[in-house]
């Protein structure tokens, strides 16, 4: 029985030895595809009872019942009291997807780095983001302003361009590249975090970036995988096209 003194060490041992000069898995290896490793090479000690009840915690989605009555799906950490052959067997569901999304999570930024060492004049990189509806709070306010706080959506974009002469003082160029990293932030009422949203949030930026750098012409988007605010063909097209800008669009884990 072996004792795993970390995550990797562990998922290491579900397979298969790396090879070639890049040292890396095999494709079959981490989408679970081989034959010859996975999941149930993993042996736990004989120290534990799997009969036994233990206690843990695990992120799940709950409904969570708004003020105004509505509930939405938000990603708790939730305790659990259950037999330990139950924990095994989900930790081991987990372990069947996890090689697998580590390497593109890993993959992905690589990509970010080497785009952002080599990013060409005239091409600019936003990563897209909503944060947590903010709650404002009025400094002195009446004891009924408790149960009745506006929320607020918050867009953030972190922008990477090219440093321009009219906007910064100094120009960026091929042999001397020199980038400009700026937070986009695009606060409103408007709880809904859609494509509609999405749509003028992405507007602004462009706008700014076109004022920025009169040289702007591609711009490569990092953003999640949420298809009702980034993936869905109302977030890109005609919108683009419209703008005479090339988008390169990548979906990060």
């Amino acid at each position: 029985m072996n004792t795993y003194e970390s995550l990797a060490e562990l998922v290491d041992e579900t397979l298969c030895q790396p090879s070639g000069n890049m040292r890396q898995h095999n494709g079959d290896c981490l989408n679970r595809l081989c034959n010859k490793c996975g999941v149930d090479k993993v042996q736990l000690s004989s120290e534990i009872d799997e009969s036994t009840d233990v206690i843990w915690t695990r992120y799940e989605y709950k409904n969570v019942h708004q003020k105004d009555g509505s509930d939405i799906r938000k990603i708790q950490l939730v305790k659990k009291e259950i037999q330990a052959s139950e924990m095994i067997a989900y930790f081991k569901t987990l372990l069947q997807t996890f090689p697998a999304h580590e390497f593109r999570s890993k993959w992905q930024t690589q990509q970010q780095k080497h785009l952002l060492s080599t990013l060409p004049i005239g091409h600019c990189i936003a990563i897209h983001d909503y944060s947590e509806n903010y709650k404002c709070i009025a400094k002195e306010e009446i004891q009924a302003a408790y149960f009745q706080r506006v929320e607020v959506s918050v867009h953030v974009t972190v922008l990477h361009r090219h440093a321009a002469l009219e906007t910064d003082g100094h120009d960026s160029t091929e042999d001397n590249p020199s980038i400009i990293t700026e937070q986009f932030f695009v606060i409103s009422p408007d709880p809904k975090h859609d494509h509609h949203f999405t749509h003028t949030a992405q507007g602004l930026v462009i706008d700014y970036l076109r004022s920025a750098n009169s040289d702007f012409h591609t711009l490569h988007e990092l953003t999640d995988g949420c298809s009702a605010q980034y993936k869905s063909c109302h977030c890109i097209g005609s919108f683009f096209i419209s703008r005479n800008i090339k988008l390169v669009k990548t979906t990060m884990y």
